[in-house]
């Protein structure tokens, strides 16, 4: 359990590269609580070094279900909006690469600018961010689940979002690319994208509550998921239910066995013709 004020290029943890590798691996249960400031973060990925010798920072951090936790709050004892322009994870880069590949979280009950905050991109790469095989859920009053400060990368694969209170866009900023695959983003009143420069979308195998702000895929569906409860912040069951346009949809990639509550993640349902395949959605 880890919990720490997370103020300007701070964070309850910080891994700082200014030659070579630095590496952070997490496994089994880990709890981070933190106040990301106005340039903090819970997590804080600083890549440092220098034009002739560029560094590498790396965290993975792979949770056995059902053990996953991702916290973190605003900063300031007066909660006022300006106060949360902290990130939850921020990855940063000057001449190498800074990376975080993050699976099997639970990610909730956040009160930052960002989620995500990815910046830099250079010959080397850069800010590079994957999440996958996660839930992110009951944020509120945040301003985004992503913000890419000219960063070079970001991946979300098999995650399902909502019943939160982002701001206008959930994705925003520019990147060399976004992916986004096998995931149900549900999250009506904020537009999905505002991306910045010319930032290509590789979107496939998602359900979305508005589809326009993407390039058109016979894989890609606007509708609702039919999640078993998002009518509150903090009681979220975000489960589907048997009527989902989200189940059995999408193909399955490898190394991928169980679901955040430890079961099998594959379960092909008899009574329902695979789209693409026996995936479901998030």
């Amino acid at each position: 359990h880890l919990q720490n004020q997370a103020q300007r290029h701070g964070g309850s943890i910080y891994a700082r590269a200014v030659q070579g590798l630095t590496r952070l691996d997490f496994s089994g249960y880990v709890s981070v609580r933190g106040s990301a400031g106005i340039s903090g973060a819970a997590i804080y990925l600083d890549e440092a070094g220098t034009p002739g010798n560029p560094a590498r920072v790396q965290l993975n951090w792979n949770e056995p279900p059902p053990e996953r936790r991702l916290y973190s709050s605003m900063s300031g004892s007066s909660g006022s909006q300006a106060q949360r322009q902290g990130a939850l994870v921020h990855v940063s880069a000057t001449h190498g690469t800074a990376q975080a590949v993050l699976r099997h979280l639970l990610i909730r009950a956040n009160f930052v600018g960002e989620a995500f905050r990815v910046s830099g991109r250079n010959a080397q790469g850069g800010a590079q961010l994957y999440v996958s095989d996660s839930e992110i859920i009951g944020s509120e009053q945040a301003g985004a689940v992503l913000r890419a400060q000219v960063g070079d990368l970001a991946d979300f694969s098999r995650i399902t979002l909502g019943a939160s209170d982002f701001g206008s866009a959930l994705f925003g900023g520019e990147l060399r690319y976004l992916r986004l695959h096998s995931s149900v983003i549900y999250q009506p009143g904020s537009n999905l994208l505002a991306l910045e420069g010319d930032t290509p979308v590789f979107a496939e195998y998602l359900l979305v509550h508005d589809s326009s702000d993407l390039p058109n895929s016979t894989s890609v569906l606007q509708g609702d998921p039919r999640y078993i409860n998002d009518s509150s912040l903090r009681g979220t069951d975000l489960r589907l239910q048997p009527d989902s346009p989200a189940l059995d949809f999408a193909p399955v990639p490898s190394g991928v066995a169980i679901d955040l509550d430890g079961n099998p993640r594959v379960a092909d349902h008899a009574s329902i013709t695979n789209a693409f395949g026996p995936l479901d959605l998030g």
